[in-house]
This record gives structure tokens, C-alpha cells and sequence, in this order.
């Protein structure tokens, strides 16, 4: 069973499903445990690290990873809170996806974090229509999760080294024609097999990771805006607010406020 931790924020029992909206505090350590229902957990602010078996995963801001009924693990939270989303199956036909979900790009795409992004708005601003939304979004995610993993076999295998990449350089001022070089393809290919696996293009998704940067240094360092703003690529101060209000809705200085009242 699962080790009581974290705080209840909201709470919605959906024809099967379970939607909650937790937050863990700062250093919390969890021991091994599992949960009896298989469940998704998107990670909306903060990061921790993970451990099953042999494997040990770091779970970053916009994470989303996909649990199996029955799977032991532990964890333990980093030096700020951690916003948390979980879906829980109650109904094990709900979440009977391919294993292979768990590591697909419809856990990392844009598509299924926005999904998720989307359920939190709900739990947070409930009315009427809440259950019916909550439903709806939970069984896009998890097509789209599962639809993804069918697919992933067929992918080819340079791809996950361009993801690897951009993870690890999103940062530098890497062009088309470098990743592709790394890839060992032409930038032609490389872009239109991006597209087809990834459902964004090798800008979108760099502009994501270096977004996805600035808001994890804004809220667990006290760099200057503009310091954040070089480190993470971004031209100048100036464009990273303009981007973040565009994404966010909201700027450098108001996010890392919102992230100090946790």
C-alpha cells in the first residue's frame, strides 16, 4: 500500500476514475510502497527522484509517467514543493495500456501535458460540468498514451538521440543542421520525422525544454531574471518574459512569487 504523504488539494470520483490534485513538501522521503490501481502522475511544479527495481528516474517539471497496479517504488522530493496530478484507475480496463506507454512520446509529448494542465484547471475550478470534462480529458490522455506506444517500435532508433539532445543542450544555440549531424540525417528528414513522432517541431520542442528551465531556476534559485533568461537560452530578459506571459500567463517576477507563497 501506499505510505500516507502529501496534501489533498482537490479531490473528483469519476465513473471509475480518481482525480487528485496533491502537493508534497520539501525533502519529503517516501519508502518503497505501491498503490493497488494502476495510475498516471504529472509532475506541474517541482521535481523529484524515483526509484523501481534497478532503475532510478529523475522527475522534472511537466513529467508524466505512467504507473502499473502493483509497481514498487520510493521516492524523494527536492529542495522545493512539488504539485502533483494523479489518475488513478479504479476499474483496471481503464488504464490497460501497453507497457511500452510508459517510455512513449505520448508520455512526453506537449499533447498529454496539456491534457493534464487542463484536469488540474478543472479540480481547481469546478462547476457543473466538471465530471463529464474530467472524464473526457482522462480518456484522451490514455488513447493518446497508448496509441503512441503501438507506434514506438517503428520509430527510428536516431530519434531518442535527438531527444536525449535537446534534453541535455535545449540551452546552446543548436541548429537544424547540427542535430541532424548528430543524428547522422539530413535536416529535411530530421524535421519531418519530428514531426510525425513528436507532434512539434524541433523549435516548439526547444522552446519548450528552455521554458521548462526558467521556470525550474525561478523557482529553486535567486538568480537574477535576466541571469536565468542567458542561461537558459533565451535572448534577453525581455523575451523571456514576453514567451512566459505568452505560455503562462504570467511574468518571471510574478511566477517565482507564486512559487515562494508554496
Amino acid at each position: 500500500m501506499a505510505p500516507a504523504a502529501g496534501t489533498l488539494l482537490a479531490r473528483r470520483d469519476v465513473a471509475g476514475w480518481v482525480f487528485s490534485s496533491l502537493v508534497y513538501e520539501p525533502r519529503t522521503v517516501l519508502g518503497w510502497h505501491a498503490h493497488a490501481n494502476a495510475y498516471l502522475s504529472f509532475v506541474e511544479t517541482g521535481s523529484y527522484t524515483e526509484r523501481l527495481g534497478g532503475l532510478t528516474r529523475h522527475c522534472e517539471t511537466s513529467t508524466l509517467l505512467l504507473h502499473p497496479a502493483g509497481e514498487r517504488h520510493a521516492n524523494v522530493f527536492h529542495d522545493r514543493a512539488v504539485n502533483l496530478l494523479r489518475v488513478e484507475a479504479s476499474d483496471a480496463d481503464l488504464l490497460d495500456v501497453p507497457l511500452g506507454a510508459a517510455s512513449s512520446d505520448g508520455c512526453r509529448g506537449e499533447p498529454s501535458r496539456s491534457l493534464c494542465r487542463r484536469m488540474l484547471r478543472e479540480l481547481r475550478a469546478p462547476d457543473d460540468l466538471t465530471p463529464l470534462a474530467l472524464q473526457g480529458l482522462a480518456l484522451e490522455l490514455v488513447a493518446g498514451v497508448a496509441r503512441a506506444s503501438t507506434r514506438r517500435y517503428r520509430e527510428p532508433a536516431w530519434l531518442e538521440r535527438v531527444d536525449e539532445l535537446l534534453d541535455e543542450r535545449a540551452h546552446e544555440p543548436l541548429g537544424l543542421a547540427a542535430i541532424a549531424a548528430h543524428a547522422g540525417v539530413h535536416p529535411v528528414h530530421l524535421a519531418r520525422t519530428h514531426r510525425r513522432y513528436r507532434h512539434q517541431s524541433i523549435g516548439e520542442r526547444v522552446r519548450e525544454l528552455r521554458m521548462e528551465r526558467a521556470c525550474r531556476l525561478l523557482a529553486t534559485t535567486q538568480d537574477s531574471i535576466a541571469e536565468v533568461a542567458q542561461s537558459c537560452g533565451f535572448a534577453d530578459q525581455s523575451h523571456l518574459a514576453r514567451l512566459m506571459r505568452r505560455r503562462l500567463g504570467v511574468s518571471p517576477s510574478g511566477y517565482r512569487a507564486q512559487r515562494a507563497g508554496r
